[in-house]
Parts: C-alpha cells; sequence; structure tokens
C-alpha cells in the first residue's frame, strides 16, 4: 500500500444500551468496586468506498455480550489521503489500525458516562476485522450517509 493519511475522523451514529441495574460490587459488604471481566467482547466489520475526496473507511463495532453491563453499537467513519486505487485486504486491516484509538476513546468517553465505570477496548490484534470490501454507493438516507452493505470475501 501506498502512503497512506488519516485526515478525518467523524461518529456517524452510535446506540448505547445500559442493562436496567447498574453494575454492583462483587460482595454486598465489599468495597472492591465493579470490574468488567477480561476478554475481547468487541465485534467490527469494515467496508471502503473511495469518492472524489478520497478513501473513506466505514468500521462498524459492535459490544454485545451478556458479560458486560451494556451493549453498544456505534459506525465510525474515516477519510484517508492515499495514491493506492486497488486495496488489499491487509491494506483495510491498516486502514482500521490508524481509526482504533478514536474507537478507543469513544467507547470509552461513552460507557463513562453511564453508572458503570469506562470501559477500555483491549489493545488491537491484527486481522480482528470481519468481512471486508468496497461499498456499492447507493442513494443516502435521511443522515446523508450511504446506504449499503459491504460485499463479503
Amino acid at each position: 500500500m501506498a502512503e497512506v493519511r488519516l485526515t478525518e475522523v467523524v461518529l456517524l451514529n452510535i446506540r448505547f444500551r445500559m442493562w436496567p441495574d447498574p453494575p454492583a460490587p462483587e460482595a454486598a459488604q465489599s468495597s472492591t468496586p465493579f470490574a468488567y471481566p477480561e476478554g475481547d467482547f468487541l465485534t467490527l466489520a469494515a467496508a471502503t468506498e473511495r469518492d472524489d475526496r478520497g478513501l473513506v473507511l466505514y468500521l462498524q463495532a459492535e459490544i454485545d455480550d451478556h458479560a458486560i453491563p451494556f451493549t453498544l453499537s456505534l459506525l465510525l467513519g474515516g477519510r484517508f489521503e492515499t495514491s493506492d486505487v486497488e486495496l488489499a485486504l491487509e491494506d483495510v486491516e491498516t486502514l482500521v489500525s490508524l481509526c482504533y484509538p478514536f474507537l478507543r476513546e469513544t467507547v470509552a468517553n461513552v460507557t463513562g458516562q453511564s453508572p458503570a465505570p469506562p470501559y477500555y477496548l483491549p489493545p488491537r490484534r491484527p486481522q480482528a476485522v470481519g468481512a471486508a470490501g468496497r461499498r456499492q454507493a447507493q442513494p443516502t438516507g435521511p443522515s446523508g450517509v450511504s446506504r449499503s452493505v459491504a460485499e463479503s470475501g
């Protein structure tokens, strides 16, 4: 992949839902605060689209596991300047890695505003992204974001 420069990151959509009861300390008499279980509960999917202003990465992130006291779904958009016309799967992984710190910060900020403590995503592991593909431009929805689905494989 040729030189890539991240020029813009935008939060396009977010949904956060806390379980009805906030997490409690492990034991009623314990002064130990709530702690999240160890593990990686994040599911990622990515798609790319090239337009007249460069390359756009759409990064869909989901946290939905009963071990975590909330569900979170967000869509992050990243705009890149690059001279490459075609992208390989490992190139998409590079784009995701460049946007991941913004994703981690967003998740920590949103969860930190809830009754639970902030949830910090684990450090990035390569190849943890779902099916990547090129987006097929379609008419835009009310938010102005293309309504399209990533092509598998």
